[in-house]
Formats: structure tokens, C-alpha cells, sequence
């Protein structure tokens, strides 16, 4: 995940979060301001002209046909449930052990990276759509200025990179006719390098987690009758740490005509909880596509976490891969998959031990029933824009904040902020589907930098407890 401000990384000074939840309480009593949530501007590079599909194109469907039932089959829930916690942990440990070095394009570490994930997919039996019918998908890249990387040597130096590499994987669906029509599911392999001790940024819960979701939803969707109706596209992407250079390199050049493409989804990063016993599954962008979050709406049942819709100008702080498919022409519908616990984000400390297994156990096999269930059907989501933030933001954010009061690991100051909030943002459910005044928008703007901010004061257990321990008192 890339913050849009990089420059505070690498375990800078945070403010306390007292200070920040007095900040919090003085600022809603402030006179109103202008709306501190609005995203900038996304560019709008035109869309490359395609390549030959795998498949021929599925046939349209006569005007009025009421859409398939999506549904999961009984092969595909028992695929769901061989999803391995413990495979997710071999995979965390490799790609972010010491010996990666941070995985910073193009180093040694990342080259390991990156060929282990090759070998994955290729074990897995997923087709190779990278270039030359291979996995891999080379493109011209650049260093990042100010990045260390360490060398074959053991030595520590100047970032030197001039080629980036995403790794492209394709589990073809079962029906003939929707095969050729595919879900995307991203996640990315480089991270920031070493410090200037040679301690490297390990990258676990960014986004080695992701990676390693993706690839066992790969596995879990290539057991026999598992694969779904449409096919599912697993781009690992390069460079997402350098200005999301890997997936903007994609979708220059696709491996596969655009207009195939449903729905993309970025998971990054996974695997931390806001708290040691409360976090949700967040679902972010689906809100330009009403048709693709009415839909996901009704995966919520897929997971024992909360899982939550949020309005993507609600995060303004940070981009991912999935931003990228919203500035084609036309832009393709796409959400961010994420757990918001960024107690660890972009420091030395983000390593394998602090992962959190139970949260990423369920939303593996949440995001592999979800994108099953959407595999199945043959309902299509149209990209409508970006609308106005109305009071279904606050109802998201409620949810957020309702589990969190469940928390035995708040501070009293933590909980009489959060209760304060929780209360501000059922008064901004009045509004219903209009559109919110500048307060009500600062105040959601203020929940969720509390959100944000919550997760950085409360490292957790660490390693927290195995899936197969109980889930905390806030979970149930």
C-alpha cells in the first residue's frame, strides 16, 4: 500500500493518541469547514489497445434476462475450507524473511520473491499470462530515489533497479461461454528495502499478506469442480511501491482485452487487526459501482469478521493497485481489500511474528467465497463514478465503532473518544441517501483518521494466537 505522502515512513514520530483524540473532541466543536475527505483528482491515461483474448467472448444475454443466482457449490465451499493458515504462515515467512532484504525491485531479495511466486502458480496448475507464455510480465522501471537495498554481496546500497516484473497467473472458469469474462485479484510482492543499518522493511502485513491470499485462493479455486463460471486473474504486481508502476505497466499492455475484465480487486495489506481483539474486513471503491456493492453486500455471511463498505474518499491518505482501474477510459469497476490495522505499516517492525492469523484466515476464505460467488453468476457492474458521501458512510463507520466499544484493550480515553464519535455519527444518519453537509463530513473525515490512527497505539500479541484459538470477546 502506498501512502500518498511517503515521505512519513520508516518508523517516523506519531503523535500520541491522546493528544490526537483531544484534537478530535476540540475539532468537532470547531466551526464548520470545507470537506478534508475529498480525494484528488485521479489522471485519466487513455486505454491501450488489447491483445488476443484466451477465449472467444461469452455471449450476450437477451435484453431483460434476469441474472443467474450466484451461489457457491458444494465443491467449491469444501475447497474454501482447505485453506491453510499454516501455508499462509510459510508463505508470510518467505517472503518477508530477513533474507529478502525488504524486497525492493529488482534487488536480490526481490528477484527471490519473485521467482518463488512464479514456482507457486506454476505448482498450483494456473496458465502463465505474463509475457512470451511465461508468468512473468517485464517492464522498463527506474530506482526509487532515497532507497537502500542490500546487495549480493551483503553489502548496503543505493536502490538500482531498470526492470520491474508482475507475475500473471489465470485459472481459467468452467462455462464456456463466461470463461472469458474475468475477475482480477491483485496483490503485491515488493516492499521499501533496508534502512540505513541494513535492518530491511519486511513487508509482512505489506503485502506479503496479500500475496499470500491470493495465492491460496488460486489454490483453494483450482481443486476439481472448484473453478468458478468466469475466469480469475491473478496479477502480483511490481513496483506498487514505487508509484504503482507494475499495475499502471499491466494495464498498458494487457495480457487480455480490458473490456473482459467484471471487477478488480486489490488486497493489500491483510493480516492485523485495529485492536488485539476487534478489526474488520474493509471493502473500499465498491460505491462506484452501486450494481458491485449491492452484490457484495451479500457476501457478508462468507465471513466470522465484520465486513465493511467504505466509501473510498474516505481514505485519501493512501492508494493501492486497484485505483489504477479507475482511471482507464472507461474506468473498470474495482474495490480495495484490506484489514485496517496499521500498527506496523511501513516500519522495520512489520514483520511475520506480528501477524494475525485468525483475521487472516477468515478473510482469505471470505475474499475466496466472495470471488466464487461472483464467478458463478453472470451479473455484470457498471462503473457510474464517483457519488456524493451520504449517511451510509456513517453507517459503515458505526459498525466500525460499535465493535470497537465491544474491545476489552481500549484505554478509558480511547473508549470515551470513540463513544464521543460513535454518537456524532448516528446523528449523521439523518441525512439518509443525501448528500452530507461540510460538519458531517468533517466528523466522518475524523472517524476514520481515529480508525487509522487507533491501530498504530495497540500492537497487540505478539505472534497473536494460532486460528485455532478461541476468536476474543469482541469477535463473537
Amino acid at each position: 500500500m502506498l501512502p500518498i505522502n511517503p515521505t512519513r515512513r520508516a518508523g517516523g514520530a506519531r503523535p500520541p493518541l491522546c493528544i490526537l483524540a483531544a484534537a478530535l473532541l476540540g475539532c468537532a466543536a470547531a466551526a464548520r469547514a470545507d470537506d478534508p475527505a475529498a480525494a484528488p483528482p485521479a489522471a485519466d491515461p487513455p486505454a491501450a489497445a488489447a491483445p488476443e483474448a484466451p477465449t472467444a467472448p461469452a455471449a450476450a444475454e437477451p435484453a431483460g434476462a434476469p441474472p443467474l443466482a450466484p451461489t457457491l457449490t458444494p465443491p467449491q465451499e469444501a475447497a474454501v475450507l482447505t485453506v491453510s493458515p499454516h501455508r499462509l504462515k510459510e508463505a508470510i515467512d518467505f517472503l518477508a524473511a530477513p533474507e529478502r532484504g525488504g524486497r525492493p525491485s529488482g534487488s536480490p531479495g526481490h528477484r527471490q520473491a519473485r521467482d518463488w511466486i512464479r514456482a507457486q502458480m506454476a505448482q498450483i496448475g494456473l496458465e502463465p499470462l505474463g509475457k512470451d507464455g511465461d508468468f512473468l510480465f517485464p517492464y522498463p522501471s527506474h530506482p526509487n530515489a532515497g532507497r537502500l537495498q542490500r546487495n549480493a554481496d551483503g553489502s548496503i546500497g543505493p536502490h538500482v533497479n531498470d526492470t520491474g516484473y508482475d507475475v500473471i497467473g489465470l485459472l481459467r472458469g468452467s462455462d464456456p461461454d463466461l470463461s472469458s469474462e474475468v475477475l482480477v485479484l491483485l496483490a503485491h510482492y515488493d516492499h521499501l528495502g533496508v534502512d540505513k543499518k541494513g535492518v530491511a522493511f519486511a513487508g509482512a502485513f505489506d503485502d506479503a499478506s496479500g500475496v499470500a491470499v491470493a495465492l491460496e485462493v488460486a489454490r483453494a479455486l483450482k481443486a476439481p469442480g472448484a473453478a468458478p463460471r468466469r475466469s480469475l486473474l491473478f496479477l502480483i504486481t511490481d513496483d506498487e511501491e514505487n508509484g504503482l508502476s507494475g499495475a499502471r505497466a499491466w494495464l498498458a499492455a494487457p495480457t487480455l482485452p480490458l473490456d473482459r475484465i467484471v471487477l478488480a480487486i486489490s488486497a493489500d495489506p491483510l493480516g492485523r487487526r485495529i485492536v488485539p481483539d476487534y478489526g474488520p474486513i474493509v471493502l473500499a471503491g465498491l460505491e462506484r459501482s452501486p450494481q458491485a456493492l449491492d452484490f457484495f453486500r451479500e457476501t457478508v455471511g462468507f465471513a466470522e469478521h465484520d465486513v465493511v463498505f467504505v466509501h473510498r474518499s474516505l481514505i485519501p491518505r493512501f492508494h493501492s493497485d486497484h485505483d489504477c482501474f479507475y482511471e482507464l477510459k472507461p474506468p473498470i469497476p474495482a474495490a480495495w481489500f484490506t484489514n485496517p490495522g496499521m500498527t506496523f505499516y511501513h516500519t522495520v517492525g512489520d514483520t511475520p511474528d506480528t501477524i494475525d492469523y485468525r483475521i487472516l484466515l477468515d478473510s482469505t476464505r471470505y475474499a475466496a467465497r466472495a470471488l466464487a460467488y461472483a464467478g458463478n453468476t453472470n451479473r455484470r457492474f457498471a462503473y457510474t463514478g464517483v457519488p456524493p458521501i451520504t449517511a451510509e458512510s456513517a453507517l459503515a463507520a458505526s459498525v466500525i465503532f460499535r465493535g470497537l466499544l465491544r474491545s476489552t484493550s481500549l484505554t478509558e480515553a480511547e473508549r470515551t473518544t470513540i463513544g464521543f464519535l460513535f454518537g456524532e455519527l448516528e446523528k449523521i444518519e439523518k441525512f439518509g441517501r443525501r448528500k452530507l453537509d461540510a460538519h458531517a463530513l468533517q466528523t466522518l473525515g475524523k472517524a476514520f483518521f481515529f480508525l487509522f490512527q487507533l491501530g498504530y497505539t495497540h500492537p497487540g500479541l505478539v505472534p497473536p494466537p494460532f486460528p485455532e484459538a478461541a476468536p476474543g470477546p469482541a469477535q463473537k
